[in-house]
């Protein structure tokens, strides 16, 4: 696989700022995953300060759950997924959540 980013036949899936900088997936997908955590503690703190009685069991149920899930998931990234496979699982995930909006919108 090319790492050139003028060569576009291997880059059909990845965000246009990735595109433009000629980012690998894996490395793309790490970033996004740093980016979102930050902006899910900042979310966990902020409710955390508002709700008076959260639903512990289900917090600790969720974080063992998103523990495990990420070493699964980082594992199988780091070991066994290529750049272009990750791309079109991206593509499969992205053509199933406009298959539920569009479902969402104009049938139920």
């Amino acid at each position: 696989m090319s790492s050139d980013p003028t060569d576009r036949t291997n880059n059909v899936l990845v965000g246009p700022h990735h595109y433009m900088l000629g980012i690998e997936a894996k490395v793309a997908a790490a970033t996004s995953a740093l980016v979102i955590t930050g902006a899910g503690l900042s979310s966990v703190v902020s409710h955390l300060a508002l709700e008076t009685t959260p639903l512990w069991t289900l917090w600790v149920g969720s974080a063992v759950a998103v523990l495990a899930g990420s070493q699964v998931g980082s594992n199988l990234m780091a070991a066994r997924l290529e750049s272009r496979t990750i791309k079109k699982l991206f593509g499969v995930v992205l053509f199933g959540i406009a298959i539920v909006l569009f479902y969402q919108a104009f049938g139920g």
